[in-house]
């Protein structure tokens, strides 16, 4: 997943240099409530740290960023302090974006999402894992390239499938239909007169298969500080 991530970042690099060209990278303060065959769990708030870039040529925007979430421990926190289960995640994102108006961008995207979830108390599960990858559209609202006070909103539904593995007393393994949807909200801000920009925002996401076997909803603070050329 890492070298896919490099692979990608690096490829987007060699598209020429036009305005609000960016890359950098990203942390993020996340909490993740986690669903599987009825049993809900969640974290305390987690770090998580990612790369992204962006990239711009006439009308055309391509994006991509990935996100590493570090093993992070699951528990009934309402109730009481202790790790029940542990939960790892990394996520790529990438999406090609035509801008049709000075405050809109409509985007198709494609993702891959890897999450391995496990415990060793309950016998609900143990060592969940989902790979796979998606197919979405969205769009993004937006500052004009004029503007003085940089903005944005992006959405974006995604569907797909995932290869499940291991979950215990279930029998099930294979692949599941999946659907999810991502909102972000970001303010660019440039750091006095050099070339860096650092971009505070929201974002939320929520992630399920079919027949709302496995659901994820996370939500994320995060800050990024990339490098404009």
């Amino acid at each position: 997943m890492r070298r896919l991530a490099g692979v990608f970042l690096i490829g987007m690099l060699a598209v020429p240099a036009v305005a609000e060209n960016r890359a950098g990278g990203r942390y993020s303060n996340y909490a993740t409530d986690l669903g599987i065959i009825g049993f809900s769990i969640d974290t305390e708030r987690e770090s998580s740290l990612g790369i992204l870039g962006q990239f711009e040529s006439g009308p055309i925007i391509i994006k991509a960023q990935y996100d590493h979430d570090f093993e992070a421990g699951l528990g009934f926190l309402d109730f009481i302090n202790l790790d029940l289960a542990t939960l790892q995640r990394d996520r790529f994102e990438g999406s090609v974006g035509w801008r049709v108006a000075d405050y809109l961008t409509l985007e198709g995207a494609g993702r891959y999402d890897s999450l391995t979830a496990s415990s060793g108390i309950f016998g609900g599960f143990d060592d969940v894992t989902l790979d796979g990858g998606q197919f979405g559209f969205g769009a993004t609202a937006h500052s004009a390239p004029a503007d003085d006070f940089r903005w944005y909103v992006t959405g974006r539904y995604f569907f797909g499938s995932v290869d499940i593995d291991n979950i215990a007393g279930t029998g099930l393994d294979g692949s599941i239909d999946t659907n999810g949807l991502r909102v972000e909200i970001g303010v660019p801000i440039g750091i006095s007169d050099s070339q860096w920009v650092v971009v505070p925002g929201l974002e939320y996401e929520r992630y399920e298969t079919d027949s709302s076997l496995i659901e994820i909803e996370s939500n994320r603070f995060f800050i990024a500080l990339q490098y404009a050329f």
